[in-house]
């Protein structure tokens, strides 16, 4: 799987094969332990090089992020949602 994810029909499975310019405002959330960690961070570069406007929000742990509402048990969760709050109402 591999290296179909670096073939030219994986990359296009990738939202990096679709940032530019006019990308949308972008809040990033993950977990320090999410084995996607760098493809976010990779992202958040890339953004920040376009100059879109964007947030990345790292949770320690495991915060449940695809759990809903389970997102807001966890300190570093609530921290997460309260960053993103902030991000959307200064756009």
């Amino acid at each position: 799987i591999d290296t179909f994810l670096q073939s030219e029909e994986g990359q296009k499975l990738t939202v990096m094969h679709y940032i530019n310019e006019k990308f949308p405002p972008t809040v990033i959330v993950n977990s320090s332990l999410d084995l996607l960690a760098p493809d976010s961070e990779a992202l958040k570069s890339k953004l920040d090089e376009l100059q879109v406007k964007n947030t990345y929000c790292l949770c320690g742990g495991l915060c449940c992020v695809h759990g809903g509402g389970l997102f807001t048990k966890f300190s570093t969760g609530k921290t997460a949602l309260i960053k993103t709050k902030e991000f959307i109402k200064a756009l």
